[in-house]
């Protein structure tokens, strides 16, 4: 038995909760996407690409806080451009005037770190768990793309809506515009 949640993710009734969503999507509440816009309101450029938009999550609140949003997923989940697979996308000079935040799928944040760098956004917000830099394997990524700021969050987060709040995240930032930080970013009210 299947239900959806408050993000549109379905999510199991009863049975093995530890399966993953396919395609590893799972939907993000609007308050880390808030924290961060808050955070660098006057950083951001004002047209932002969201390239693993899912279901529009994200999107909105870009847009609800008065950017231009680009969305667009490898999936159609009915919000954005469908059939977008951000891994394969051309390097364009639009891409070097955009800002770029997204939340993507945590099997391929490695992939999607590398390929935002390669497109040359000027500013890259990336959501991801607490403990992504916590393995020797990705010492390379961090060495070859060093993020300007990385704030924690100082809650945890909700993913499937069902109450149980167990992820542990953080915004990894990049960008010749962005302060070096590591502040923790506080649940928006």
């Amino acid at each position: 038995m299947t239900r959806a949640n408050n993000f549109g993710v379905a999510v199991a009734g009863g049975g093995d909760q530890s399966k993953r969503s396919e395609n590893d999507f799972y939907g993000t509440p609007p308050e880390p996407t808030e924290a961060v816009l808050q955070h660098y309101i006057d950083v951001i450029p004002r047209v932002v690409a969201e390239l693993s938009c899912g279901k529009g999550h994200m999107s909105r609140v870009i847009a609800a806080n008065g950017f231009t949003v680009l969305s667009a997923d490898k999936f159609h989940r009915g919000y954005g451009w469908g059939g977008v697979d951000f891994l394969t996308l051309p390097e364009l000079p639009c891409w070097r005037r955009m800002g770029l935040i997204m939340n993507p799928p945590f099997n391929l944040a490695d992939e999607f770190i590398s390929q935002a760098h390669r497109l040359g956004f000027p500013f890259i917000a990336m959501y991801l768990k607490s403990t992504y830099w916590n393995a020797a394997k990705r010492y390379a990524l961090w060495e070859r793309y060093p993020p300007k700021a990385c704030h924690p969050l100082t809650w945890r987060v909700d993913f499937t809506g069902g109450g149980n709040a167990t992820m542990d995240c953080q915004w990894v930032i990049w960008g010749d515009m962005v302060p070096v930080s590591n502040e923790p970013l506080r649940r928006p009210k």
